[in-house]
């Protein structure tokens, strides 16, 4: 499921350009259980330098009688711009 957190996820460098495949996603969330996951997106240039962003995401329990078949984790919605050395990071996880 490693697509669906890195959707919307982002990196440009100065030097190499676009480096948004180069992400690398750790952590996991569990949709089925309700509960905060920490996920972490990383990404290093050519350089060497790397940026960092951790993100929380929230699985709220829907077992209450409500039903929406809206997969959603937590109806969390981030946006975060982290630039370390020459390396900009943009997450925006829906």
């Amino acid at each position: 499921m490693v697509h669906l957190l890195t959707r919307g996820a982002t990196a440009t460098d100065t030097k190499d350009g676009d480096i948004t495949k180069k992400i690398s996603v750790s952590g996991k969330v569990d949709t089925s259980k309700a509960g905060t996951y920490t996920i972490t997106y990383k990404v290093t240039n050519s350089s060497g330098n790397s940026a960092t962003v951790t993100r929380k995401v929230t699985v709220v329990d829907n077992s209450s009688g409500n039903t929406n078949d809206n997969t959603n984790t937590g109806n969390t919605n981030t946006n975060d711009n982290t630039n370390t050395g020459d390396t900009n990071t943009n997450t925006n996880t829906h």
